[in-house]
């Protein structure tokens, strides 16, 4: 699976969001872009992006994690994905319903569930095109 281009979400509670962030940086590397969106749908909905290693030291250093999080992995992919388009043969492009119905699961609205998408991923997608697959 690390060789095909994903999306990865999970849900986690704030006491572990920390332990859930080193264990990313064992499984993917610690460069690798996410998106935490933390109490979705509320009054204090809030989005940070950045590398797992600097999502560390923002929760450990410069506050405290509080409220339910959402995090969003971009699994670069690898190996025979890469092989294939390196050959010139297209693949057809990766479609997102899963990760879009457990964000809107979470309490978000398509929109924001596409922005979300777009932000995290690394792939040229369009907001419209993730939009409308919601």
């Amino acid at each position: 699976m690390s060789s095909i281009p994903a999306v990865h979400v999970a849900y986690v509670a704030p006491h572990d969001l920390v332990r859930q962030l080193r264990a990313m940086k064992e499984a993917f590397l610690g460069t690798t872009e996410i998106v935490l969106a933390r109490e979705l749908t509320k009054l204090y909905e809030e989005f940070w992006s950045g590398s797992i290693e600097e999502a560390i030291h923002e929760f450990t250093v410069n506050r405290e994690p509080k409220g339910e999080f959402t995090i969003l992995v971009q699994n670069q992919g690898g190996g025979a994905a890469d092989a294939g388009d390196a050959q010139g043969e297209t693949s057809s492009p990766p479609r997102y319903s899963k990760v879009l119905e457990s964000l809107m699961r979470a309490g978000m609205s398509s929109s924001e569930a596409a922005k979300a998408l777009v932000e995290i991923s690394q792939l040229p997608l369009k907001k419209k095109e993730v939009y409308n697959e919601a």
